[in-house]
């Protein structure tokens, strides 16, 4: 077996983890809801099932996962204050480590009915992911990780030191998908097992 077929084994189990804890948070990501909360359930899984959350402590970022809401391009902190509102779209990104490998992975969620703007840009932005990952050379290993913002391609990061947000208030949306490439193709090592990998997920 090559060096890389072996990296990505170990990768798929990491990957597997985190796209199963997204699979997870599907199920709970609805109005009323706080982001601690969906932090806290996030958490619980990776550790539950023989992972580590890789942002929990990192340069001092003190949440297991990142929820980006609205005009928040990435890096979104969860809060005990932040309460889930029709309307919203936030991202949720997750990373999980296991024997040291990585799978990082982010899907955008809807709460209740939005904008037909707001669907357009998470439509692109999807299928920019899709686009950038069919373009790569076998035994690459790498998260494809798209930002696309609806105004102004500026951002400001605020006190916090972690959340980037748009400078014009614009709304923004993300993907993530960790992937190998293969002589015959890529595999997607977070891709979702209950058919969540396209949105709408709700």
């Amino acid at each position: 077996m090559s060096d890389y077929l072996e990296k990505f084994e170990k990768m798929r189990v990491a990957g597997k983890l985190a796209s199963q804890t997204l699979d997870m948070l599907t199920e709970n990501i609805k109005e009323g809801i706080s982001t601690a909360a969906i932090d806290k359930l996030g958490y619980e899984f990776i550790r539950d099932n023989g992972g580590y959350s890789a942002p929990l402590y990192y340069r001092g970022f003190k949440k297991s996962l990142c929820t980006s809401l609205n005009h928040v391009v990435c890096h979104g902190i969860p809060s005990e204050d932040r309460i889930l509102e029709e309307g919203d779209a936030v991202n949720i990104d997750v990373t999980a480590i296991v024997n040291e490998h990585y799978g990082d992975t982010s899907r955008m969620f809807c709460i209740g009915k939005t904008p037909v703007k707001l669907n357009n840009l998470i439509d692109v932005t999807y299928e920019s992911m899709m686009r950038a990952i069919k373009i790569l050379k076998p035994g690459m290993t790498f998260t494809i990780e798209p930002m696309i913002n609806a105004g102004k391609f500026g951002v400001k990061m605020l006190n916090d030191g972690w959340t980037a947000v748009t400078k014009d208030k614009s709304l923004s949306a993300q993907f993530e998908h960790t992937l190998g490439i293969t002589e015959n193709g890529y595999e997607i090592f977070t891709e979702s097992a209950k058919g969540y990998s396209k949105p709408p997920y709700l």
